[in-house]
């Protein structure tokens, strides 16, 4: 929901880039798959860019205090990052040790928002890279590594935390700007038929399974939660096709669609 004040990607800013941020430190792999199949995404959706077959057609009905948002989106290059993980900002609980992914095991890092800010400033600035409204940084977080918006003990519900076995269960992701400019998207690793019984994955609202067009759940869960971060808005999950490649995401509302059918939840236009 637009609440005033700037939008991104817009004449004055120039097309939105989208440059994802692999945080894979020793210790804390990611599979080159999972990583192939975001970057694809992220580089199908602006190839797709300005059409009006996907969901991201809904950009340009939005207007901020520095114009419209013109829907033109490029790829940024991808970024691996294999720096250490710093210690605990947020502390973590001993259940949510294990029983956290679907494979039965869980967490053993916490890190809160200052942290990652501080990672992905960090990794901007030893490469000369801008904040602005023009760059969106999508921070893909490794497995075993629970996010928190603040620090202290994620038995805090008011910390709020990805998915755990505590009051402060509260997302699969989301997005956000730092005082330094970045606009960044916090990507922990997906969570899906997991044992604490809340889903990041399509087996939510009675599908009951995990769909994986590209053979990957873990990456095919991962693209849905990434383009509601990218979009600021999302509905329900459906299969999408960008630049003809399957993905699974969220329909997205469309104010424009709403006037005129009152419906308003978009695969696409």
């Amino acid at each position: 929901m637009y609440h005033g004040g700037p939008v991104m990607g817009t004449a004055s800013t120039g097309a939105l880039v989208l440059t994802p941020i692999f945080w894979n430190p020793a210790g804390h792999p990611m599979d080159a798959s999972y990583k192939n199949i975001l970057t694809t995404y992220l580089q199908d959706v602006a190839k797709d860019s300005g059409k009006s077959t996907n969901v991201y057609s809904t950009l340009n009905e939005y207007y901020g205090s520095n114009g419209p948002n013109r829907y033109k989106v490029k790829a940024g290059t991808p970024i691996e990052d294999p720096n250490p993980l710093p210690a605990d900002g947020c502390r973590l609980i001993g259940v949510d040790k294990k029983n956290i992914y679907a494979h039965n095991t869980g967490y053993d890092s916490c890190l809160d928002d200052n942290q990652l800010i501080a990672e992905i400033d960090s990794v901007l600035a030893s490469r000369g890279l801008p904040r602005d409204y023009a760059h969106n940084y999508v921070l893909f977080l490794p497995k075993h590594v629970e996010s928190c918006f603040f620090a202290g003990s994620t038995a805090t519900a008011s910390n709020a935390c990805t998915i755990n076995h505590e009051p402060s269960g509260a997302f699969c992701a989301y997005h956000n700007q730092a005082s330094s400019g970045t606009v960044y998207s916090n990507m922990p690793f997906p969570i899906y038929l997991s044992p604490v019984g809340y889903t990041c994955g399509s087996n939510a609202h009675g599908h009951g399974i995990i769909e994986s067009p590209n053979g990957n759940p873990d990456a095919d869960t991962e693209v849905s939660p990434t383009s509601h971060e990218v979009m600021e808005a999302a509905t329900d999950p459906d299969t999408t096709v960008i630049n003809r490649h399957d993905y699974l995401t969220q329909e997205e509302f469309s104010n424009n669609d709403f006037a005129v059918t009152n419906n308003g939840c978009l695969q696409h236009t």
